[in-house]
């Protein structure tokens, strides 16, 4: 948990029994009342239809990276779909840096 953030925790929106600590940062969803479990429940379980083509953009990733220069790169859904249906290779390391490391 962040200190910024701790007063910002909205367990009654939470579904019962929910253990891991949750933060509400840039809106007021306390006075809103929203509980997204029971809006979701109440939805269809079918897919929803797309018109998105695998060349469309799908992620853009940002990093602040070592120079502190915000950077940023893209992915399209083809690109990104591969990303994540790969296994990660067994020796690939992440660089992690940062207050939030």
């Amino acid at each position: 948990m962040f200190a910024e953030t701790e007063n910002l925790l909205v367990p009654a929106l939470l579904p019962t029994g929910f253990t891991v600590p949750v933060a509400a940062v840039g809106g007021d969803l306390a006075a809103a009342r929203v509980r997204l479990d029971e809006l979701a429940a109440a939805e269809p379980d079918a897919q929803l239809p797309s018109l998105a083509r695998p060349e469309d953009l799908a992620v853009v990733i940002s990093s602040g990276g070592t120079t502190g220069v915000p950077k940023g790169s893209w992915r399209s859904f083809a690109a990104y779909g591969v990303m994540v249906i790969n296994p990660s290779p067994a020796d690939r390391r992440q660089l992690v840096n940062g207050k939030l490391a």
